[in-house]
């Protein structure tokens, strides 16, 4: 796996190869969350027309921040990540 820290290490740009992008941000998880405190993975990947399609995954801690957020503004969170 080829990884690469942005200047101030607050961001890693990991290449995970997999069929899919929820397959590898799935791996990637597995691969990282007991070395690096996750927040969000997100890929970055052409569709058929050339358009750049971001795919979000957070973690526990970060979807349920998000919720409360929401909640307190009298907000509803919209997802369509699977187990949200």
């Amino acid at each position: 796996m080829s990884l690469a820290a942005n200047a101030d290490r607050t961001r890693l740009m990991a290449v995970q190869p997999a069929r899919t992008p929820g397959r590898a941000l799935r791996s990637l998880r597995r691969r990282l969350h007991h070395v690096l405190p996750i927040d969000v993975l997100t890929t970055h990947y052409p569709d058929q027309h050339g358009q750049v399609l971001l795919n979000l995954e957070f973690s526990r801690t970060a979807r349920a921040a998000i919720r409360q957020a929401a909640t307190a503004r009298g907000q509803r969170p919209e997802t369509s990540s699977p187990g949200a």
